[in-house]
């Protein structure tokens, strides 16, 4: 069964210091049946933002089999996250780019 896109958002965002940054949200439903949790078996979704001029600046939180949900800061190793719902993503992506890069964006 081919996923289904329920949202993607693409933005340009001006940073307090000038610096220009994309921010990249999407979500699909593989719908492969009732999911775990919320959303480890059926929800795909790869929400990155980075600087523009130097795209390894980056936070990039993604969730797919058989990692589930995780972040890479940089270009480091994925790092686990416990969500328990798709909101709780949403807040860690918002926290994780206030951390590191000292934005604070509606999300």
């Amino acid at each position: 069964m081919k996923a289904t896109r329920i949202f993607l958002i693409e933005r340009i965002v001006e940073l307090e210091t000038g610096v220009l940054c994309r921010l990249h949200m999407d979500l699909f439903d593989a719908g492969q049946g009732r999911a775990e949790g919320l959303f480890l078996d059926r929800f795909r979704f790869s929400w990155i933002f980075f600087e523009i001029e130097n795209p390894m600046h980056r936070i990039l939180v993604d969730c797919h089999k058989p990692f589930g949900v995780h972040v890479h800061f940089d270009d480091g190793l994925q790092v686990p996250v416990k969500a328990e719902t798709l909101d709780d993503v949403r807040s860690f992506f918002g926290e994780a780019i206030l951390q590191h890069f000292g934005a604070k964006l509606e999300i």
